[in-house]
């Protein structure tokens, strides 16, 4: 993995990382689909996901894909740190940020945390900052 900052419109807070997490992604709860999360960051993520996912996630009038309005969902994943025998669980609340369309089937969504603690915001940026991440499985 290697840390790569993007710069879309905005100075990203904190390193992002290139990753293939598996997770667990709905609406708030609601039941939760498969999604891989693609890129990770202390502050949120960007994952890809089926059609099926993207239309259990969003209402149906924000399915363009593009900026969207206030739609908050549960995400679920599990990181392994190198010298660490136990993983780091994260189950949190986000907002989806933009939505964009890969193909027919793919979709790619990034979003913000909302209620991830300090501790483990500081453990992601720890983890991330070291890039001692391997993916845990769901």
């Amino acid at each position: 993995m290697t840390i790569k900052k993007q710069h879309l419109w905005i100075d990203r807070e904190y390193d992002r990382i290139s990753t293939e997490i598996p997770c667990r992604i709905g609406p708030v709860g609601g039941a939760r689909k498969s999604a891989v999360i693609v890129n990770l960051s202390a502050g949120g993520l960007k994952f890809t996901c089926s059609r099926e996912v993207f239309d259990l996630l969003l209402p149906e009038d924000q399915r363009i894909p593009g900026q969207i309005g206030n739609v908050d969902i549960e995400i679920q994943f599990q990181l392994h740190s190198t010298g660490s025998r136990k993983p780091l669980n994260i189950r949190t609340l986000a907002r989806i940020i933009y939505t964009e369309r890969l193909a027919q089937d793919s979709y790619t969504a990034g979003i913000k945390f909302l209620s991830l603690g300090e501790t483990d915001v500081r453990a992601l940026a720890t983890s991330i900052r070291e890039r001692n991440i391997r993916p845990g499985w769901l």
